[in-house]
């Protein structure tokens, strides 16, 4: 076998690692481009672009796989599909993030907030409730690190973020369950043989009445304003 035959045969034998080789720079050099065209897009709110990016992120992503579906969830985000996004935080903090997992718990509990309003608002309280306390489960699981002052995880206030997330749902997860358990024990019934109450006390149950009326379309406007309130802080892609 002479010298070409046997180059022949090396660069056939190594040819496979060759291509891993190169399918792995290839792979390597276009993460932060993809990076960069997810957190560009998050910025610009398109939800539909952060997904395109995060999905090229997650095909043969053997570095960082965590930042593809913490990236998808942020598309999610966007889109105002709750559900899905919770999926991918979920999953990206199965993975283990390092010192990231801070911001991924972040976005998760936020998540996880949104999904207990949007039940609140639909009616499901105990749906709602049972989101909510998930939420708070996220925060206080959270290290100890999220909270160190210059923590390696806390780097942009992941700390003071989880914070105001767990006042926030522990509050609504009171006020719900609080709704929730309201007008159980009965009162306000009137059995049919009890007499007539009073006139006096006609005119207070009208004046509640109307107060409670008046609550009723504060509460309406509540809700429709809630479209105008300020996003949640939701850590970006990169």
């Amino acid at each position: 076998m002479n010298r070409t035959q046997r180059r022949r045969r090396l660069l056939l034998r190594s040819s496979p690692v060759l291509l891993l080789a190169v399918a792995t720079a290839g792979k390597l050099l276009s993460l932060p481009i993809l990076a960069g065209q997810a957190d560009s897009s998050f910025a610009a709110g398109s939800s539909a672009a952060v997904v395109r990016a995060a999905q090229g992120l997650d095909t043969g992503n053997f570095v960082e796989p965590w930042k593809s579906h913490f990236a998808l969830g942020d598309g999610h985000v966007l889109g105002a599909n709750f559900a899905a996004a919770r999926s991918e935080f979920a999953e990206a903090l199965t993975l283990r993030p390092g010192p990231e997992e801070c911001k991924v718990r972040v976005n998760l509990a936020l998540t996880l907030e949104e999904l207990g309003d949007e039940n609140a608002q639909a009616g499901d309280t105990p749906q709602a409730v049972d989101f909510y306390r998930q939420g708070s489960q996220v925060v206080t699981a959270a290290p100890r690190g999220c909270f160190a002052p210059q923590g390696e995880g806390n780097k942009s206030g992941e700390g003071e973020k989880l914070k105001a997330a767990g006042d926030r749902l522990a509050e609504k997860q009171n006020k719900s369950a609080t709704a929730k358990d309201g007008g159980k024990d009965g009162k306000g019934q009137q059995p049919a043989d009890t007499p007539a109450p009073p006139q006096s006390k006609l005119d207070q149950l009208g004046s509640r009445s109307g107060n409670a009326q008046q609550e009723r379309s504060q509460s309406g406007k509540l809700k429709e304003s809630l479209s105008d309130s300020p996003p949640l802080p939701y850590d970006k892609p990169w």
